[in-house]
């Protein structure tokens, strides 16, 4: 199942990144208004396809790049639980 972005979002941070590079000259200040501007879009994609889970599986795929994504309450707790573990080992 396919989960597009909807075009007024795109819209809508494409000229948020075009004026934000403008404004700032600097393309790093574009990218991130971008990516700002686009997040309810990929909010509202990854609750969708987070609540298509028969299965009841703790990772999905993801929708956009590689790897797997943590869809459930218990697989944001296996992530935590990883993050603490490497936090926790690292030595100063």
């Amino acid at each position: 199942m396919r989960y597009p972005l909807k075009k007024k979002y795109v819209a809508l941070a494409a000229v948020g990144f075009v004026l934000g590079w403008i404004l700032s000259d600097n393309v790093i200040v574009g990218l991130a208004l971008f990516a700002f501007l686009l997040t309810p879009a990929w909010w509202d994609n990854y609750l969708r396809y987070a609540k298509d889970n028969p299965q009841r599986l703790w990772f999905k795929r993801k929708l956009y790049g590689w790897g797997w994504t943590p869809v459930t309450w218990q697989g944001w707790l296996a992530v935590l639980a990883y993050a603490g573990l490497v936090i926790s080992s690292v030595s100063f």
